[in-house]
């Protein structure tokens, strides 16, 4: 890749040894294209917003990202807010939420408030994972007691 700047430095984003980043990328209902990416490297969520159809991409597009705030049950203080708790299996996001599976439980966080909308526990389940289908905007999660229907296609602030 050819940088215009040269000069510019590579900024390092630490990682916990042994922990699989995570990544999903949302995608506009109408457009069909991404227009955000949620990612996650076992110490911060960090947000990323994909320039618009008719914007250009710069150098800078993945310098110009959002830490966002981790939650499992609780909003947690400032403090603590932006530092991962504890691992998710498996992250999302949507035009107004972005998702952390537990293996126990997920929740579900107001992308513009960045406040919990809604924790639900898999009670007597093992979560092992989930999938998104872009098409129909539904989460389908896998656990040990058979397969959860999470349905997004009609989601609001």
């Amino acid at each position: 890749m050819n940088y215009k700047n040269q000069t510019d430095k590579i900024r390092e984003i630490p990682m916990p040894r042994g922990y699989q980043s995570l990544i999903h990328t949302c995608y506009s209902k109408l457009s069909r294209r991404p227009t955000s990416i949620l990612w996650t490297n076992g110490t911060n969520l960090i947000h990323f917003r994909v320039p618009d159809q008719d914007e250009t991409i710069q150098d800078s597009f993945l310098t110009k990202n959002e830490i966002f705030k981790f939650a499992k049950k609780v909003d947690l203080p400032n403090e603590k807010a932006y530092q991962m708790q504890e691992h998710p299996i498996n992250i999302g996001i949507t035009d107004f939420h972005y998702y952390l599976l537990f293996q126990e439980s997920i929740t579900i966080l107001s992308t513009i408030t960045q406040k919990i909308v809604l924790t639900e526990e898999f009670k007597g389940a093992l979560v092992s994972d989930m999938t998104y289908e872009k098409k129909t905007g539904i989460f389908w999660i896998f656990s040990n007691k058979g397969i959860t229907k999470l349905d997004t296609s009609k989601e609001s602030t």
